[in-house]
């Protein structure tokens, strides 16, 4: 409770929290569209299309609002703007949160020392969580969590608000605003759902004594809400329908109602409320009504195509994505066929002996990846990154955080813990913990159920694989919002023993200047230190990127991408901004389903349909793996000829997923009667040993009916050599004129030049994944530069072509070097593969430019990355390319050293204690001679006959019969003599 005198003060307070947290999220807002699932769910709010399993309508139905109104030229901004605003709510709804748990203990807020304990406390708490890692990443792109997180906070607030008026007439209102937002939010993520046992515990303390009898049946009741809410409701009504049709649902809902009116009509108090929280819940529910709607008119993007109530369960049921049980957990090494419970990799169900066996599957691995990997790693990691800090795995003061499987796709940040100086958000909630338990234990229980069940609860529930694809923090900021609030109790805690410790007006005073430091301390320092890796305002990249893949396709191709964040961009491009829909994408994830691969057939004409299987062939090409030994494909060409490749089997070294078949069946359906395409994004292996019939055009490998030089350099000069560089595209996308041509889409007067906005502004932060993805532009002009150098050294052999023609040749591959550097800049792009930054030196160097070369090995001789075979590489450059033997003497005798103590250690303490593995020896075993052979030869360059003599010597005594290391030998002694 709050005094009438405060309560405007508490108003003013949470209205500067939601206007300061706004302000950052929007300022830092991204301006278009993201990767990862926001350009589908913007493309489906658009087009009021059917995003993935389990679909989330009520967003969809927000976002299709707000995209219509036309305050930004870019409708992703505009359906971004919706996370600023529920993020900055949910906040605001925290700070409320935390000063009713204060007031909760110490009683009303009645005087200023009470203000400065609960609304001080708060404040601290709420804008600690504006700024932490994971809620601030979910608050400036468009996706659901945003929106989840308010649903949490709402329902928390109102809980409490039910909880501080129960006594008074009609509290109930609450009880039913709850039910209604439960139902809101299951349109939205089902996370929701996981406050039920904190509401339940709220109103079990509020009603009851604690006994553990009413304790029981209180947590039993909670988990029959549950299961009637998420299997009764959710999933159920569709299932009800399939058993009774549309008008066995309505007779439910229409009991349930009636049933309402009843319990109203005959004041049968807590059944009225319960009766009418379910029809509130049901109506929050009828969001869902939207996918099965729109999936019956086929939009653009219909995933499932959940149409027919079969295919409604399905949908619900999220079974495209198999199901998962809580064992065997999925630790390393897991055999494939013990990768979704009850149904091995054929698709048919195991026996019930198989199932006990699998379920019993190793219990010590599965303990070991259960704690190591889902709990240390995956959630653990996530929840320090917020209160203590992020960091690169490897540097210093970092901790990795549980077990790092070597196979992750991309490097993962660990827990810096000084980030932000000192842990004190991590030290405070937790004091706040301790503190809150001492001084009210059963509202402390609330917050830690609150806590474990949006955080632990769902590692335990999802039992994630390992590796997953990207970092999945974003699941988790309801528990992490759930620590906030010890967050601000912490603070409240300090400044209650402030004032007691210096008493009522000096305590004030220290109190404020606690306040401040605190604000500066905590969440101002982690604004500062988050602020640039959060900031999106300038980030174009997927925008971009989509587009340049779309603009590498000839009219009417089929394009091939990897998955979700190869697809949905192109999905926004093409369903929002009307850009290259003659390009069909397909998605090998998706195509080994059978309602996509229809949904390809059926999305082109006659005349350019790349797909001709009937739904029966498609049923039985979709039942299962299909066996596969390595064998040769051929395929007829028009004119008489054919192509032949090697196929082998892509799963478990045995049989074929469905996508590869379908890559067989485009391929001959298509007939060559329409281009195919690559993402240069695509593994090899989902390439199905098509490598020597690709071409690349860009971004963008092309399918042809011969074999290739690899690249093809009129389409890629055509790409890649444009004018349209970081200045031209430095402002947002917005009111460019467009023109259709010959089925194509492009800006007037740039045709098919690539886009690279903002590449080269060192404001603009640009995480490790994209870096990683932008290096494809590089590998394209790599490739073109290295296509048009060798073009340029067979002409100079020929003394025959005329001297201009060879300068025009060496400039054309300089303007492709000078085009890369200036539209994706080392400084604010860096070039992460040592393979192609050696492979730009020693072009420069074939140019003329052997400095350039020079700074490059001495940049990469920084790198902490080097294997052996770099150091001989970058050595043997130093020695015979630029001629600096100081400088290779120095690489090569670290190497000959290090050679030496590992053979000293294995000959004294066997290779078991040596240190090293076999594999990594054998290594050295190969590259000694190499390593011989370059030191001797930087000796005698440098005019060191008896060090070159002392290597000598010691290599003969192992290699007796090498009559040329003999003869070098007799010939250094010769020269020593003179």
């Amino acid at each position: 409770m709050i005094h009438k005198d405060y309560i405007r003060l508490n108003r003013i307070i949470a209205g500067v929290i939601l206007l300061i947290s706004f302000i950052v999220y929007f300022a830092t807002m991204a301006p278009t569209v993201s990767y990862w699932d926001c350009g589908e769910f913007i493309a489906t709010s658009y087009t009021l299309g059917v995003p993935h399993p389990p679909g989330s309508p009520l967003y969809l139905i927000l976002g299709r609002i707000i995209s219509m109104i036309p305050f930004n030229g870019d409708v992703g901004y505009r359906v971004n703007l919706m996370s600023p605003i529920v993020s900055a709510v949910a906040v605001m709804l925290l700070y409320l949160i935390i000063v009713k748990f204060i007031t909760q203990w110490r009683g009303p807020v009645k005087d200023r020392k009470d203000v400065l304990v609960a609304f001080g406390g708060a404040l601290i708490g709420s804008l600690t969580f504006a700024f932490t890692d994971s809620h601030w990443f979910n608050a400036v792109e468009a996706e659901v969590y945003a929106m989840s997180t308010f649903f949490t906070a709402i329902v928390v607030w109102l809980i409490l608000l039910w909880n501080e008026r129960e006594d008074k007439p009609g509290s109930e209102r609450y009880i039913l605003i709850i039910a209604y937002m439960l139902g809101l939010a299951t349109g939205v993520h089902m996370l929701n759902l996981l406050t039920l046992p904190f509401i339940a515990l709220v109103i079990y303390f509020r009603k009851l004594k604690f006994g553990w009898k009413t304790f029981f049946l209180t947590v039993l009741i909670t988990g029959v809400t549950f299961i009637i809410i998420h299997n009764g409701i959710i999933k159920g009504l569709p299932k009800l329908a399939r058993g009774f049709g549309l008008a066995g649902v309505t007779f439910v809902v229409l009991l349930v109602a009636g049933g309402m009116v009843w319990a109203i009509a005959n004041k049968k108090r807590m059944l009225s409320v319960a009766m009418t929280s379910a029809v509130l819940i049901l109506i929050g529910y009828s969001s869902y009504a939207l996918i099965f709607i729109r999936s019956q008119k086929d939009p653009g993007i219909d995933e499932n195509d959940p149409e027919t109530v079969a295919a409604a369960i399905s949908y619900l049921e999220r079974e495209q994505y198999g199901s998962v049980g809580q064992l065997p957990r999925r630790y390393d090494g897991l055999p494939p066929q013990h990768e979704v419970v009850g149904r091995p990799a054929n698709g048919n169900k195991y026996s019930a002996q198989q199932n006990r066996r699998y379920m019993t599957y190793n219990l010590g691995k599965q303990w070991d990846f259960f704690w190591s990997y889902q709990v240390k790693k995956m959630y653990w990691r996530y929840f320090l990154w917020q209160f203590a800090g992020r960091g690169p795995a490897g540097s210093p003061g970092v901790t990795a955080m549980g077990a790092n499987p070597p196979t992750h796709p991309t490097p993962q940040d660990g827990v810096d813990w000084f980030q932000f100086g000192l842990p004190l958000a991590f030290l405070l909630g937790l004091g706040g913990m301790v503190y809150h338990f001492n001084r009210d234990g059963e509202k402390a229980f609330l917050v830690a159920t609150l806590f474990l069940m949006t955080g632990l609860a769902i590692i335990v529930y999802l039992n994630q694989d390992n590796p997953q694809p990207r970092e999945r923090d974003y699941s988790y900021v309801g528990s992490f919002l759930a620590f906030s609030i010890w967050i601000g109790i912490g603070s409240a805690a300090l400044h209650e023993w402030l004032i007691k410790r210096f008493g009522s007006n000096p305590g004030r005073k220290v109190t404020v200047a606690a306040i401040v430091a605190q604000l500066f301390l905590i969440p101002g320092v982690m604004l500062k230190a988050n602020y640039h890796t959060h900031d999106r305002s300038g980030n174009f990249v997927a925008w971009d990127y989509s587009y340049n893949l779309l603009q590498s396709c000839e009219p009417n191709g089929v394009l091939f991408t990897n998955g979700d964040n190869d697809t949905f961009p192109l999905w926004y491009l093409q369903e929002v901004e009307g850009v290259r829909r003659d390009v069909t994408v397909a998605n090998l994830s998706l195509l080994n389903t059978p309602w996509y691969i229809r949904q390809l057939r059926d999305v082109r004409p006659d005349s350019t349909r790349f797909v001709k299987l009937t739904d029966e062939q498609i049923d039985r090409l979709t039942a299962g793996l299909q066996r596969w030994s390595t064998r040769e494909v051929t395929f007829p060409v028009k004119s008489d000829k054919q192509i032949t490749w090697t196929v082998k089997p892509t799963y478990a070294k045995v049989a074929l997923k469905v996508q590869d078949l379908m890559i067989m069946q485009i391929i001959n359906d298509a007939n060559w009667r329409v281009p195919i395409y690559f993402a240069v994004t695509v593994s090899p292996s989902n390439r199905i040993g098509l490598e020597k019939y690709l071409e690349m055009e860009g971004l963008a490998y092309r399918l042809r009916s011969y074999p290739t030089k690899s690249i093809n350099p009129e389409r890629m000069t055509a790409h890649l050599m444009t004018d349209i560089g970081a200045e031209t595209w430095a402002q947002p996308f917005g009111g460019w004129d467009w023109q259709k041509a010959e089925g194509k889409y492009w800006f007037r007067d740039y045709n098919d030049k690539y886009l690279f906005r903002h590449l080269g502004n060192p404001e603009v932060y640009y995480n490790p994944q994209i870096v990683r993805l932008l290096q494809n532009y590089r590998s394209a002009y790599m490739q073109l530069a290295v296509h048009n150098f060798l073009e340029y050294q067979r002409l100079s052999r020929n003394p025959g072509v005329d001297s201009v023609r060879i300068d025009q040749i060496k400039q054309q591959v300089v303007d492709v070097l000078d085009e890369m550097a200036t539209n994706i800049p080392e400084e604010t792009i860096p070039m992460e593969s040592k393979e192609l930054y050696y492979q730009l030196g020693r072009l420069q160097y074939g140019l003329g430019n052997p400095e350039k070369l020079r700074e490059v090995l001495d940049a990469l001789l920084e790198r902490h990355d080097l294997t052996l075979r770099d150091r001989i590489s970058y050595g043997q450059s130093y020695l015979m390319e630029l001629q600096d033997f100081e400088k290779g003497k120095d690489i090569f005798e670290g190497l000959y050293r290090i050679y030496q103590e590992l053979k000293t250690r294995i000959q004294t303490g066997g290779a078991q204690n040596s240190g090293i593995s076999q594999k990594a020896w054998s290594e050295w075993m190969k590259v000694y001679p190499e390593i011989v052979s370059h030191l001797v030869l930087a000796y005698k360059k440098l005019d060191l006959p008896a060090e070159a003599e002392a290597v000598l010597t010691s290599w003969l005594e192992e290699n007796p019969n090498d009559q040329e290391a003999k003869r070098m030998l007799e010939e250094i002694r010769q020269q020593n003599n003179l």
